[in-house]
């Protein structure tokens, strides 16, 4: 049989390429498991955001229906979600729910003692406040996760 290539390996050359082979292979299917990894890793923060999304949607809910009425340890069951949220959002976020859960706190003290007029007018200021930052955190983050489901 003519052959264009007349190739006489050793075995140690056999060896060789079946070593090259299972490398590349190797080699691919690490590739395969990072990729997996690194949605795996995508689908967990967004998770934890999610989380922390619906704590402020909470939040804001019991403000807006609540207001000068809200209990102050129903404002801090924000606490721990507004924490993490210096973990899992960039600072411009988390500097606004944080500025957003003291609002809410300071709304929730003033609100119960109205009988001085420095309490209302303090109350008041903490109401705008958070009306602002409501509105502006919600859409934020609505952008944000969006960003990062694309």
């Amino acid at each position: 049989m003519n052959c264009i290539f007349d190739l006489k390996l050793s075995s140690s050359d056999v060896i060789a390429i079946l070593a090259a082979l299972v490398s590349t292979l190797s080699a691919i299917y690490a590739r395969y498991s990072w990729v997996e990894a690194k949605k795996a890793n995508a689908i967990n923060w967004l998770s934890y955001r999610q989380d922390i999304y619906i704590a402020f949607i909470e939040l804001k809910d019991y403000m807006s229906v609540k207001m000068q009425n809200a209990e102050l340890s129903e404002v801090q069951k924000f606490l721990w979600p507004k924490k993490l949220a210096a973990l899992h959002f960039p600072a411009y976020i988390a500097s606004d729910i944080n500025d957003y859960y003291l609002a809410c706190f300071q709304m929730a003290y003033y609100g119960k003692s109205q009988s001085e007029p420095n309490h209302i007018e303090s109350y008041r200021k903490y109401r705008s406040i958070e009306n602002d930052l409501s509105q502006k955190i919600e859409t934020n983050i609505k952008e944000f996760l969006s960003e990062q489901k694309a």
